[in-house]
């Protein structure tokens, strides 16, 4: 449909329009940091010793990584969109997704990257295990949820208690960047509901669906580069 067609199209602008505009913030913008922390146990049951190792780091990169992962997954949409390979009329399934490993592993990309910075800085001072954690394990659920054939069940309660464990980990000083994550858990169930809602789903809804969810991202990570 041409309102579909022009939903994305303008999401797409969004995700590749968000770069200069992150480098301008970046330039403008004091950079944002994170105290990451690891803590090691040395000794033995009867002499423990706890060696307590902290750092703090800039997250410009890490912006500018996930910056990129959304422009990378925008070009590769309207890419697959110029070789008409988003058609309503394809159901999506593993047969189908094959050839689109590229443009799958990049959405995922997106996600891990995104879900990394914002636990980083939400939760600053930070377990850097815990970061790997929780990340790693929304992403993963998130995939197992979102893949062809997925389901729910067990990833969806893995999933909820990764953000448990972030909610456990987070500084009331962040008002605003709570907000900011919220906003990001919503775009993750947003994410479930549009590969889950119906049994035979066709891949123009899943490239509508996805690219949503990562101008939902770009936004997100603007805003949260000024506060």
């Amino acid at each position: 449909m041409q309102v579909d067609e022009a939903t994305r199209n303008a999401g797409i602008g969004v995700c590749m329009g968000q770069a200069p505009l992150l480098l301008f913030l970046i330039a403008s913008y004091p950079e944002p940091k994170s105290v990451i922390f690891t803590v090691h146990f040395m000794g033995n049951l009867t002499n423990p010793d706890v060696v307590f190792d902290a750092d703090e780091y800039g997250l410009s990169v890490a912006y500018m990584l996930v910056s990129v992962c959304c422009v990378l997954f925008a070009f590769m949409t309207l890419q697959m969109q110029m070789a008409h390979a988003i058609d309503n009329m394809v159901e999506f399934n593993t047969d189908v997704m094959k050839p689109l490993y590229i443009w799958d592993a990049i959405m995922w990309m997106s996600v891990l990257t995104s879900h990394t910075l914002l636990t980083l800085q939400i939760c600053s001072p930070v377990d850097i295990y815990l970061v790997g954690l929780t990340a790693v394990g929304q992403t993963i659920c998130l995939w197992a949820v979102c893949r062809p054939g997925g389901g729910q069940g067990m990833s969806l309660v893995v999933y909820l208690s990764c953000i448990t464990l972030v909610l456990s980990e987070m500084h009331t000083r962040h008002g605003l960047r709570l907000v900011v994550w919220c906003m990001l858990v919503i775009a993750d169930m947003l994410l479930m509901m549009g590969h889950t809602f119906d049994s035979q789903i066709n891949i123009e809804t899943i490239a509508n669906c996805r690219v949503c969810y990562n101008t939902l991202l770009v936004m997100q990570l603007l805003l949260l580069y000024t506060i």
